[in-house]
């Protein structure tokens, strides 16, 4: 049987920060790689030495779950923390994570550009100091381990057994562990123990790698799982926090007499995988008994593993929310001094708990983006000198006339101003760019005083806090509980998005507190366009993914008059500018019900299929395969055709 671990140690993990030019750094990493003689490294960038398998930076995450020698990560440019969390995962036995630093005293030439935002001063560098100081102490080439053995036919560890025994034969199974545990081990070695037809599915065929290498079976994609869904056997779920929760839920749903096991990691540097531990996990044992194992132990390293205390350390992946004081009747709602909290290690770790712990979007770059957001604040509810709710806002909005203008035509993306950007490119309210935004983009409470009033305690203080601000505003995956929570504090439903969170499989709304005149004109436009839209749009998203019911009733009952916008303004905006064909197919299908018979005589056949298709709610998806285009070429051809269709009529 395919096993876990090698029997005997075989060396530390260790971490290399070389510091020099990229010529130098890139000289020493080299000249070491050439010194070990051995293969199974990564690089991470363009200038990898001949021998070196290259990974694009985007490519870290598809290979979680795999291992190499040795992880080299160019941080000459910029610095993404995720990278840097995802680098390390590979990093297996007796490796090193190798970092390329610029010299001593200088930031990443670019390290600014993920965080500024226009109409604000550049951005700090408190994360950056905050790595370099975590390095001191690294600065010396690793020792040359032992060559890696590679894991043999070995049998799998005692906490591997114990894990086995508890989801063998289980209805339902879940396996949780922190990265590099061997979940995917487990998993592959309960196919392989497992009786009758057995699927493998995931996020991707590199993230179920391991698990299918040990069981010998081939990777399916999710998708074509849910297309043709089996009637019995089992389905192993690897990497399962990374696909979208409304999917697993139909998944198990639909396909009623299969056993399923997921595994995966809920927290981890890909993010903390709390929508699947909040709200999947609840909903599986609501239908049966659910199984339980979980892997404490590493194997791809060692217990103790220096660099992964580093990781955890540095990147506050350990950060729990612990309080330092208990919850007391008196609040104390407070905007906290950025450098003050990267000084104060308790106070941040209190801070960055409390979002790791509410929020499975959290990763270690929102650590970067609190502490050095060009646009971003930290408020915080508090009793004494504990953290009761915190929320982490952006400054958006107050753009010029010619930004505005950029944003409506589809000319230029505008970073940090998310509110503007969805108001003005998708629903054409060219008036949004000018108004001032305060943006709610996370909020997190802590466990026992949640449902006393210390959120909503929160909220109330931003409001005072930015008087001068035309309107709050906050842009989230759609759930029954949180509609009610930013309806009870007066907030108006003004837009459903189209799209889904890749993690959250739910529908995003964009939800706003007026303060100005200029504002509450705004929402008043916007809630009667929805209450016209919304019919069309509930059947968009259904014919992706059904809606919860709960949710359903939710956005149902935003209370608005149905109000039609300038249809043929919407019909223009689109054709020409960067609006989705999502947010203007009502005023799409209002324009062309006023054209005579054989007014789509100006398009051809494969145009014609794709209005048709659309207008009746098809996924873009099956309506690309189904005329044998890709999806972004039907999408321009769509948009065209419509640019035809109105110069027909001139």
């Amino acid at each position: 049987m395919p096993g876990a671990v090698p029997s005997e140690s075989v060396a530390p993990r260790s971490l290399w920060a070389v510091r020099g030019t990229p010529e130098e750094t890139a000289a020493q990493v080299a000249a070491h790689w050439e010194r070990l003689g051995r293969p199974g490294w990564r690089w991470v960038g363009d200038d990898a030495p001949e021998g070196i398998d290259a990974i694009a930076p985007r490519g870290l995450r598809a290979e979680l779950g795999s291992g190499a020698a040795g992880v080299v990560l160019d941080l000459h440019r910029g610095v993404d923390p995720d990278a840097i969390g995802q680098a390390h995962g590979l990093v297996r036995r007796g490796g090193a994570l190798i970092l390329r630093m610029p010299p001593a005293g200088e930031r990443p030439s670019a390290y600014a550009e993920a965080l500024v935002c226009e109409g604000h001063p550049e951005p700090g560098g408190r994360f950056w100091a905050r790595l370099v100081a975590s390095v001191v102490g690294w600065t010396g080439a690793p020792p040359v381990p032992p060559a890696w053995r590679g894991r043999g036919d070995l049998q799998p560890t005692p906490e591997q057994r114990a894990a086995l025994r508890e989801l063998d034969g289980a209805p339902h199974g879940v396996l949780l562990a922190d990265r590099g545990r061997g979940k995917s081990v487990t998993l592959g070695l309960l196919a392989s123990a497992t009786e009758g037809p057995v699927w493998l599915t995931g996020p991707s065929a590199a993230a179920c790698a391991e698990a299918a290498r040990v069981s010998g079976l081939d990777w399916t994609p999710l998708a074509d799982l849910l297309q043709d869904l089996p009637a019995e056997g089992t389905v192993l779920v690897d990497e399962a926090a990374q696909l979208p929760v409304p999917l697993l839920q139909r998944l198990v749903r639909d396909a009623s007499g299969v056993r399923f096991a997921f595994a995966t990691t809920v927290a981890g540097y890909e993010g903390s995988g709390r929508g699947f531990a909040l709200r999947f996990v609840p909903w599986l044992e609501a239908r049966g008994p659910v199984a339980w194992a979980t892997l404490q132990a590493p194997i791809r390293w060692d217990p103790g593993d220096p660099l992964e205390a580093w990781l955890r350390s540095t990147l506050l992946l350990d950060a729990a929310g612990e309080n330092r004081a208990p919850a007391e009747d008196q609040v104390t709602c407070v905007a906290l001094d950025r450098d003050a909290l990267a000084g104060d290690e308790a106070l941040l770790r209190e801070v960055f708990g409390l979002l790791v712990g509410a929020h499975y979007r959290t990763t270690p770059a929102d650590l970067m983006r609190l502490l050095d957001g060009a646009n971003l604040r930290v408020h915080a509810a508090l009793t004494g000198g504990s953290v009761n709710a915190v929320t982490l806002v952006a400054l958006e909005g107050a753009l010029s006339d010619g930004t505005t203008r950029a944003m409506f035509t589809g000319a230029r993306r505008v970073r940090g101003h998310a509110l503007p950007d969805t108001l003005v490119s998708h629903l054409g309210e060219r008036s949004a760019g000018a108004l001032r935004f305060v943006r709610s983009v996370r909020i997190a409470t802590r466990p026992d005083v949640r449902r006393a009033g210390v959120a909503s305690a929160l909220v109330r203080h931003v409001h005072a806090h930015y008087q001068e601000a035309d309107a709050v505003g906050t842009l989230f995956g759609a759930t029954a509980d949180l509609l009610a929570f930013r309806r009870s504090l007066g907030y108006r439903l003004v837009r459903v998005g189209f799209s889904r969170g890749t993690r959250t499989g739910e529908p995003s709304v964009v939800m706003l507190w007026p303060r100005s005149e200029q504002a509450r004109a705004l929402v008043a436009r916007l809630r009667g366009r929805l209450a016209w839209e919304l019919p069309r749009t509930l059947r968009m998203l259904d014919a992706e993914v059904l809606l919860d019911p709960a949710l359903r009733a939710a956005l149902l009952g935003h209370g608005a008059a149905p109000e039609p916008p300038d249809v043929l303004a919407d019909v223009h905006h689109y054709a020409s500018g960067p609006r989705p064909f999502e947010a203007a197919a009502s005023s799409l299908a209002a324009w062309l019900e006023g054209r005579e018979l054989g007014g789509l005589d100006a398009l051809d056949e494969t145009e014609r299929a794709l209005l048709d298709a659309k207008l009746e709610a098809a996924p873009w998806a099956e309506v690309a395969a189904r005329l044998g285009l890709p999806v972004p070429s039907a999408m321009r051809r769509l948009r065209a055709a419509v640019r035809k269709l109105l110069a027909s009529e001139r």
